[in-house]
């Protein structure tokens, strides 16, 4: 698991991950509002995603 906040450290996270033998989790920290549009557009709709 890793946790990073800029660049170099999710490339630094990424080839740890490359040379291990399981599935790794790393989890990207960015300002609030920064994000891809189909990301924003996913947490807007998240309410009909699922059947209620």
């Amino acid at each position: 698991m890793a946790r990073v906040t800029t660049c170099g450290e999710l490339d630094r996270a990424i080839a740890r991950a490359e040379m291990g033998e399981m599935g790794a989790y790393i989890e990207v920290v960015t300002d609030k509002d920064v994000a891809p549009p189909l990301a924003l557009k996913i947490h807007e709709d998240r309410g009909t995603l699922y059947m209620q």
